[in-house]
């Protein structure tokens, strides 16, 4: 049994570091060549990021999904699905997405065993949509339990897929600001009356930070992609299934990114439970809250 590592905190032990099956099982099958049908073959290399796209518009998401969500996130594994990179040489590149934390900013400490946040999802002109803003801050927020971001940037109807996260001064090393480009969104909502809804997304993921050279700023791109399962439970509750595929960037893995072009080269499994926010009322007037009590 292996475990694993990341920004300080051990996640649980899978036999070499394999998402479980489980995780996989869990995803639905539909009879077309739908994202929930390649998502039902349980294989990982599937999980390609798409080379030429057009812009994509916002997700439109199921009606049940509207409101507040009380969400806790369990890390549950992670496989190396490259045939041709070693799974060590990987480990090596530590610009990676998943490797270091805040290089996938909305899963920031992507090893911690169990974290605790809010997510939003909003009518808006008869659909319901991600609240972005307000999703970021509380996923970054509630992972790392402290009050890090200072705002998010996002204005969907001028720009649905650029995004800006600035953190507060002196709060992470990592990470002053991140710049996150949406490429292309996929959903799959052929089982939504039985309460199943699938989608994925691709972002190029930009940080810049501080850097040993005085007056230098650190620049850092990684391209990753999430891929969520949504599933209703009989008891009003939602749970999530999320894949987040690390794939190779030209600028940080020159020497590895042709042989892994639209491949993933890491894959995390997280499942998360959400329920009802206590008071919606609170939930929509306060802005993100921080679940694990931490100030």
């Amino acid at each position: 049994m292996v475990g694993v590592f990341f920004g300080g905190h051990a996640g649980p032990t899978c036999a070499s570091g394999e998402v479980t099956r489980r995780a996989f099982a869990t995803l639905p099958f539909t009879a077309r060549l739908t994202l929930g049908e390649r998502l039902s073959q349980r294989r990982p290399d599937l999980l390609v990021k798409p080379i030429f796209n057009s812009p994509p518009g916002e997700t439109q998401y199921p009606a049940w999904l509207a409101g507040t969500w009380d969400a806790t996130q369990v890390f549950d594994g992670f496989v190396f699905p490259s045939p041709t990179i070693p799974r060590d040489r990987i480990m090596r590149e530590p610009t990676v997405p998943g490797l270091q934390r805040l290089s996938v900013v909305s899963v920031p400490d992507m090893g911690k065993a169990t974290c605790r946040f809010s997510l939003r999802f909003s009518p808006a002109g008869g659909r319901c949509v991600e609240d972005k803003r307000f999703n970021l801050a509380s996923a970054v927020d509630g992972s790392l339990e402290a009050r890090v971001v200072q705002r998010v940037e996002y204005d969907a109807a001028r720009n649905p897929n650029r995004c800006s996260i600035v953190f507060r001064p002196g709060k992470e090393r990592n990470a002053e600001r991140v710049e996150l480009f949406f490429n292309s969104r996929e959903s799959d909502d052929s089982r939504v009356a039985d309460g199943i809804f699938v989608t994925s997304e691709h972002l190029r993921q930009v940080t810049f930070g501080g850097s040993a050279v005085e007056g230098v700023v650190r620049q850092v791109s990684g391209s990753y992609g999430f891929f969520s399962t949504f599933t209703r439970l009989a008891d009003g509750n939602v749970r999530r299934n999320l894949l987040t595929a690390a794939y190779l960037e030209p600028t940080e893995q020159e020497a590895l990114f042709f042989q892994a072009v639209d491949q993933p080269v890491l894959v995390f499994s997280h499942e998360a439970l959400l329920v009802p926010a206590q008071s919606q009322t609170e939930s929509t007037e306060s802005g993100p809250r921080l679940l694990g009590g931490q100030a």
